[in-house]
């Protein structure tokens, strides 16, 4: 069975459809705060925008898109171009999508550490409660 062109894209298209929706219900769930004046089209934009900015980067699996929307929440909507340190990092060509998204991830958390500490030393415990060093 041979597929053309277009069915090929129709496969596409759906499978980001569905992309989506697994996604929208996942930000619903995780950042309740961040989406509470959203609608639906909004929050469907957003997604969209997440998923093609991550392909420039040349993220492209699933888990590893998913991680990048995340940070799109945790970090800004164009967190890619508007922190400073994050672009070396998703252009390096010396790591997988999924090794630089753990860096981010890994300096997002200590810069929201460091900004907990100096705003509130009790803040800046770890979940077990211990303080941090």
């Amino acid at each position: 069975m041979y597929l053309r062109g277009d069915q090929v894209e129709a496969f596409q298209a759906d499978g980001v459809k569905r992309f989506v929706e697994r996604m929208a219900a996942h930000v619903r769930r995780a950042f309740p705060q961040e989406i509470k004046t959203s609608s639906d089209a909004d929050l469907r934009e957003h997604l969209l925008h997440s998923i093609a900015e991550a392909g420039r980067y040349g993220i492209e699996l699933e888990r590893d898109v998913a991680d990048f929307v995340d940070l799109t929440f945790l970090l800004g909507r164009d967190f890619h171009v508007q922190v400073p340190w994050v672009g070396p990092i998703l252009e390096s060509p010396e790591f997988s999508a999924d090794d630089r998204l753990r860096r981010i991830r890994y300096f997002a958390a200590r810069q929201r550490l460091a900004r907990a500490k100096q705003q509130s030393p009790a803040a800046a415990t770890t979940p077990q409660g211990e303080a941090t060093p």
